[in-house]
């Protein structure tokens, strides 16, 4: 059997992860598994506040801030917080769509030090800092490559998928697949399924709700 043209593009970046997934909902439209069309509709329009996101959108991150204290204002200080909430505060949970974060791939790209900041709520930081003096200004800097990584953790996800459909269904590059047997449906759902709580850790339960330190969700 040819190879879909699909997997050799994604394999050869001739398309972007965004277009790979847009594809692979078409593909998948009839798989009739709400689990597996919550992600694909997540990845692609963005996660709400209440949404747990898959493992590979939280990224690590430090704070930077100003701080007063006294007649003294201290720049780029590296904010030190509370040991109970520092997985809520120095852990950053993307919930940007596909496109937003390609838009922000773009960006880090093009910055000196390949890296964003992003600024935090000052009374949410005041709250839970170390410091000796009050937080006037604060921001999230994330690792180097924070969004493109997330992407290239996407790709190998979305390839793991494209080449079980093509192993039970044939060729993919009419981007429609008709899901007539149950039996073979529900075998493509489980795989997929597995692949995305091993490599998503997504669970069964795909919402949390707001907790008293979840200020982190609002990024």
């Amino acid at each position: 059997m040819k190879r879909s043209k699909i997997i050799i593009d994604l394999v050869r970046n001739d398309i972007t992860v965004i277009q790979s997934v847009n594809i692979l909902k078409l593909l998948l439209q009839d798989c009739g598994n709400e689990k597996i069309l919550n992600w694909l509709n997540k990845e692609i329009d963005g996660y709400d506040i209440d949404d747990k996101v898959p493992k590979y959108r939280k990224v690590n991150c430090n704070v930077i801030g100003s701080v007063r204290s006294g007649p003294l204002v201290i720049p780029n200080m590296n904010i030190p917080v509370r040991e109970d909430c520092r997985e809520f505060v120095l852990n950053y949970e993307v919930r940007n769509g596909l496109n937003s974060i390609f838009q922000l791939s773009l960006a880090e790209e093009n910055s000196d030090k390949h890296q964003l900041e992003l600024d935090m709520p000052l009374d949410y930081i005041n709250s839970f800092s170390l410091v000796n003096g009050e937080i006037i200004y604060a921001r999230r800097e994330l690792g180097a490559y924070t969004f493109t990584n997330i992407l290239n953790d996407i790709k190998p996800i979305v390839l793991d998928i494209f080449i079980k459909l093509e192993k039970e269904y044939g060729n993919l590059d009419d981007y429609y697949i008709e899901m007539n047997d149950d039996k073979k449906k529900q075998q493509v759902n489980s795989f997929i399924i597995n692949i995305l709580d091993n490599s998503i850790n997504l669970g069964d339960n795909n919402i949390i709700k707001n907790s008293e330190l979840g200020e982190n969700n609002e990024n």
